[in-house]
């Protein structure tokens, strides 16, 4: 009779990570990855731009050459980039894509900074990131750009926040790692302030950020827990007394 062998072993559900792909020095395995990437962008029907003149920009363009004659142009926000060369192809707004742009490669590993890439191109242009290396060939991936996946909310869509001109200070209530306590603190110190010439904007984040998320109902914040949450009294009273310390 065959001797049989157990093996315990945690396994993992893994994601891609943008961020990790091409960190470091470029390794042979990264190489093999942006050599796979650079076959995808030649089949890409063209004309083609670069959304992004950064790091994953020029990464892309000095490890995979064969790129430079098929980018017509790189689209950049920043204007003190605007009308600059990288490896002889221009800079330019995103407003001033040309026509004849189909395919448009986004040179970005954060969700937010694609998210507004995405906003500002026409709907009629063809749009790709990095992930597109999953379904293109997932083995060619570099072993180090897989993460352990962790059930979360993100990414969720974040509106855009706004300041007013000329202020000496901005308090801001930024997301925290739980919310067992309410920013009575942020409150205070928003008191402190009202009463003392500073010109001061009070921005609180997780209302801006959150609640138009919150609102819908589907959303998921974890596998087995929906966000259809009723707060306890006790919730909304200090809740309702953090709102009033802010309008005193």
């Amino acid at each position: 009779m065959g001797t049989v062998l157990t093996v315990d072993a945690d396994v993992h559900k893994l994601k891609f990570s943008r961020s990790r792909c091409f960190a470091g020095e470029i390794s042979p395995e990264q190489q093999r990855c942006l050599d796979v990437l650079a076959e995808f962008i030649g089949s890409c029907e063209g004309p083609l731009a670069f959304y992004g003149a950064g790091e994953l920009c020029r990464i892309i363009l000095d490890y995979a050459p064969k790129t430079r004659a098929l980018v017509q142009c790189i689209l950049d926000d920043n204007p003190k980039l605007h009308a600059k060369l990288v490896n002889g192809i221009p800079i330019m707004p995103s407003g001033a894509l040309p026509d004849s742009v189909r395919t448009v490669f986004l040179c970005a590993t954060r969700w937010r900074d694609l998210a507004r890439m995405c906003e500002r191109l026409p709907d009629h242009v063809q749009v790709f990131t990095l992930d597109a290396l999953t379904k293109l060939n997932w083995q060619a991936v570099p072993n180090h750009a897989w993460v352990k996946d962790i059930p979360s909310i993100y990414p969720i869509n974040i509106p855009e926040t706004t300041f007013k001109p000329n202020l000496d200070m901005i308090l801001l209530d930024v997301p925290a790692r739980q919310i067992a306590f309410m920013p009575n603190g942020f409150a205070y110190v928003h008191n402190a302030l009202k009463k003392s010439s500073i010109k001061c904007q009070t921005v609180d984040l997780d209302i801006i950020i959150y609640q138009p998320n919150l609102r819908n109902p589907n959303l998921i914040v974890h596998p087995q827990v929906s966000c259809r949450y009723e707060p306890p009294p006790l919730f909304l009273f200090c809740l309702a007394r953090s709102v009033a310390n802010l309008m005193v």
